[in-house]
């Protein structure tokens, strides 16, 4: 620390103090000017936090654990640093290491809340709602030279056995991040938590994680795209990406994972105000509490931000109001034609079409047939050959203007699909 970190160090109170020399006695010596961090509690992540917020110098707590591998950008950005990696750049033999094709993700440990679902990449927890828990993405190191990271509360540098790591905060939510840097593979693994894993449990995921060499039919999917800064910095969720126009009644074949093989043709849209006709086993489990006797939806607290860029502002909170909410109900019919048994991923947000502005989130309210309180509520079963039509609703505010309404369906980071149901 330099002299004004160490004076504001000195002005804090005693309670803190004790926090990190609790935290330190934690920290086993490794070598003779490194620290190796296993952390015993929910503590340890905290009082980095703490430390971070407090001396307001910078985004990195624990900067001395382990050689830096991330830089600051902005006052809320960072971006990793892997140009000058010379352990990573050579095997044992002394020439130039060279990324293991395909790999697998292990994950020595979970805690028994929280389950897996398919594809692998995504955990949830086990009151089955389908969001929260955990995603993982794995990225060469080469791509993920490019990631940056915005609205950042704090970050901290350690070790999680023998690998570089790090745990990012966030300025304005509860979620976090975990880096883990496997260099012997030529991969970084993100690992993005939601408020359902606590700290403590994120941390032993960390230290139990591995990576496996494997044939192509068992590797884990590789990203190999990174959004641009005139992506990420456009607010309400614009994002620069090709799209491709439908309408209702027209058939999008899909010829990417996770429905490749699948069919699917919007048949049309209903808004109602009460949901009593509907089976509520398929609504959503998360949603069920916005239901009142009557089968009326109840109103809820919006809350309107003014966006930061996420480097050096932050979203601000502008206003509350209470509002009411209605139902949009999409029916469309599934067609698998995969030449086996498969499930199709339901996936879609509303939109107005001309403005941009979302109406939902990907947390859909209802699908019919499936189970609200399972975790696969998202995945259909449909059988060889088979056509299933699919009913899929979604809220939507009751003060807004459904006249340029639109379907969106991401297909990957840089195309999607809008189908526009104003008609």
């Amino acid at each position: 620390m330099d002299k004004r970190q160490k004076e504001d160090y000195v002005k804090m109170p005693e309670s803190f103090h004790a926090q990190i020399a609790e935290t330190l006695s934690s920290l086993d010596c490794v070598g003779q000017n490194k620290r190796k961090a296993f952390p015993k509690t929910v503590k340890i992540a905290l009082i980095a936090a703490a430390m971070t917020v407090v001396l307001a110098v910078s985004v990195f707590a624990n900067s001395e654990t382990v050689q830096s591998w991330l830089h600051q950008i902005g006052r809320y950005q960072v971006a990793l640093s892997l140009e000058d990696d010379s352990e990573a750049s050579e095997d044992e033999s002394g020439e130039a290491a060279k990324t293991v094709p395909y790999v697998k993700v292990n994950l020595g440990w979970l805690p028994e809340s929280i389950i897996p679902l398919d594809p692998p990449y995504k955990y949830t927890s086990t009151n089955g709602d389908g969001v929260g828990g955990l995603t993982f993405i794995l990225y060469e190191k080469e791509t993920a030279k490019n990631l940056d990271f915005r609205y950042v509360g704090s970050v901290t540098e350690t070790m999680f056995g023998e690998r570089k790591g790090a745990v990012i905060r966030y300025a304005d939510s509860g979620s976090r991040e975990l880096l883990i840097y496997f260099d012997d593979f030529g991969y970084v693994l993100r690992c993005m938590a939601d408020e359902d894993v606590s700290d403590e449990e994120l941390l032993k995921i960390a230290e139990n994680i591995s990576l496996e060499e494997t044939d192509k039919s068992n590797a884990f999917i590789v990203e190999t795209y990174i959004s641009g800064v005139e992506e990420i910095s456009v607010p309400a969720g614009i994002l620069n990406k090709n799209t491709i126009h439908k309408s209702c009644g027209d058939t999008i074949s899909f010829t990417k994972w996770p429905n490749e093989g699948f069919r699917m043709t919007v048949q049309g849209v209903q808004v109602c105000d009460n949901v009593s006709n509907l089976d509520m086993t398929s609504i959503n489990k998360s949603h069920r509490d916005e239901i009142d006797e009557s089968g009326n939806l109840k109103p809820y607290e919006r809350k309107t931000y003014r966006y930061g860029d996420g480097i050096d502002t932050l979203n601000v909170l502008e206003k509350s109001e209470i509002v009411g909410r209605r139902l949009v109900l999409v029916e469309m019919t599934v067609e698998n034609r995969t030449g086996e048994q498969a499930e199709y991923y339901v996936d879609g947000v509303l939109k107005d079409a001309v403005t941009g502005e979302y109406f939902s989130d990907s947390h859909m309210f209802y699908i019919s047939g499936q189970n609200g309180d399972s975790g696969s509520f998202f995945f259909v079963p449909v059988a060889k050959d088979e056509t299933k039509t699919v009913t899929v609703g979604f809220l939507v505010d009751s003060d807004k203007d459904l006249s340029n309404l639109a379907m969106e369906i991401t297909l990957d980071s840089r195309e999607c699909i809008l189908v526009d149901l104003s008609r």
